[in-house]
């Protein structure tokens, strides 16, 4: 059962396991998530490593050095990863493609390019979003190939494009991770009160084409976790019940956190 608590700033960010980052003066809180069934089309098998080394759950243990990998051979076009989630509410979905653990695992291996995700919901019905994540390997956004120090000193590219790139961080406190919106209108969904998002209840991410490794044919994701913005109404009105349970109740903070988290999960059912 992979467990989780994220801050990300909007976009192409780093997707901190703890701690909070901005981006676009935006911030987004990814909610604990339980996994309570995880699936793959495909999982990677490695001689010495256990058959479970990079299984669907490793995507949602909250683990920067595990990561969920296809076992296809080729890039894995059209494999996918599942996992089902007790419902939550979800503006969003926050994404670590790649091998994460470093930058030379991450440009080693394959990254997801173009992705299909299905975000299912506790109504019955899925939300779809397509579309292409950026490639964090250095010297991606310029197209230029200038991915170590080694490319510097065989004059692949300059000081200068290298000094670009974005650091890689030293510790399990940060990844790369970029943030998906998921449209509610698409599903027909009318906010309230007291259902201020959809619940989503599982994601399937679906791999379409992929940014090729250096080294391994391998296409993988690090982590993914729903999301609701720091400052809409989904964490607007955790706040405010969390804060009216305290004072009713006469109870500290994370005991009315946890009675939120169960009012949600049961108005999510209800939605």
């Amino acid at each position: 059962m992979g467990r989780m608590m994220i801050l990300l700033g909007a976009g192409l960010g780093f997707l901190a396991l703890s701690g909070a980052l901005q981006a676009d003066q935006v911030d987004y809180l990814t909610v604990a998530v339980s996994a309570e069934k995880s699936g793959a089309s495909s999982t990677l098998v490695e001689k010495g490593q256990p058959a479970t080394a990079y299984g669907a759950d490793k995507a949602v243990d909250g683990n920067q050095g595990t990561a969920w990998c296809e076992g296809k051979p080729g890039p894995g076009i059209g494999e996918w990863v599942d996992i089902a989630i007790k419902p939550r509410w979800a503006e969003g979905l926050l994404v670590a493609h790649g091998v994460s653990a470093s930058r030379k695992l991450y440009e080693a291996n394959n990254r997801i390019r173009e992705y299909e995700i299905q975000a299912r919901t506790s109504g019955g019905k899925t939300l779809v979003v397509k579309g292409e994540f950026k490639d964090q390997a250095c010297g991606a956004l310029d197209e230029r190939k200038c991915d170590t120090g080694d490319a510097v000193k065989d004059k692949k590219c300059s000081e200068e494009q290298a000094k670009a790139c974005q650091p890689w961080p030293d510790t399990y406190g940060s990844l790369p991770g970029e943030y998906i919106p998921l449209p509610a209108e698409q599903i027909g969904f009318t906010a309230s009160e007291k259902n201020p998002a959809p619940c989503v209840t599982g994601v399937k991410i679906i791999i379409r084409s992929v940014y090729k490794g250096t080294k391994y044919d391998d296409t993988c994701i690090t982590e993914f976790a729903p999301t609701v913005n720091l400052e809409g109404s989904v964490n607007r009105f955790r706040a405010e019940q969390i804060n009216k349970i305290e004072k009713e109740k006469k109870i500290k903070y994370k005991d009315a956190k946890v009675l939120v988290d169960r009012e949600e999960e049961v108005l999510c059912r209800a939605q």
